[in-house]
């Protein structure tokens, strides 16, 4: 019993004596760890010297500043000339001068096109036979009687120029002719309307 006893407690010791130095094991590679984290520091020291910077930025101030005054007198020949003007140029205006230094609009005429879409227009009115018949009338009386010069107020159609539609314009005048060929009403202050532009003829007189 007592043979026993002794060899339980040799294989006690024996397992304790392995689990320490398993343990003295796997906390060296910790200190290694440490030890290889040191020359971080270093380099965070070695970049000290950038902090020179300014210094070298201030000397080459100073140099700059030493070569503009040796220069001071460069121009001494020419600096009190009197400012040239040409005799065979024309001097640019105050207000062409200072447009070159404006700033570039790269939507130059982009609110204008804008305002001419927004401007309203209207629409041609297709007349019916019974208005062309009336039309047709008119202008028969007014050919008869073209040698009193009647004076009439005509309404016709003017198309836009830039887009499409136009307006209706109302004019008071005295009739030159009716030229039946060209299709059109002469008045004496030199106008003229075209027969498919009419839209009434009012207030004949003689």
């Amino acid at each position: 019993m007592k043979s026993q006893t002794t060899q339980n407690t040799a294989q006690r010791q024996t397992t304790q004596n392995t689990a320490q130095r398993q343990t003295t094991q796997n906390a060296a590679p910790q200190r290694q760890t440490t030890q290889n984290a040191a020359p971080r520091r270093q380099t965070t020291q070695n970049a000290a010297p950038q902090r020179q910077t300014p210094q070298n930025s201030s000397a080459l101030k100073q140099t700059a500043q030493d070569v503009t005054l040796r220069d001071t007198h460069r121009y001494d020949d020419i600096i009190d000339l009197p400012h040239h003007v040409s005799t065979r140029h024309p001097q640019m205006s105050p207000e062409n001068r200072a447009a070159q230094f404006s700033p570039f609009s790269a939507l130059t005429g982009h609110a204008a096109a804008i305002e001419e879409t927004a401007r309203p227009v209207e629409t041609f009115v297709e007349l019916d036979e019974n208005r062309k018949e009336q039309l047709n009338e008119q202008l028969l009386l007014l050919t008869e009687n073209l040698s009193g010069q009647p004076e009439i107020t005509v309404t016709y159609f003017k198309p836009d120029s830039r887009k499409e539609g136009g307006a209706y314009v109302t004019m008071r005048g005295r009739v030159k002719s009716i030229d039946l060929y060209e299709r059109q009403i002469r008045f004496a202050d030199g106008k003229a309307v075209l027969f498919d532009d009419l839209y009434a003829l009012e207030n004949l007189t003689w």
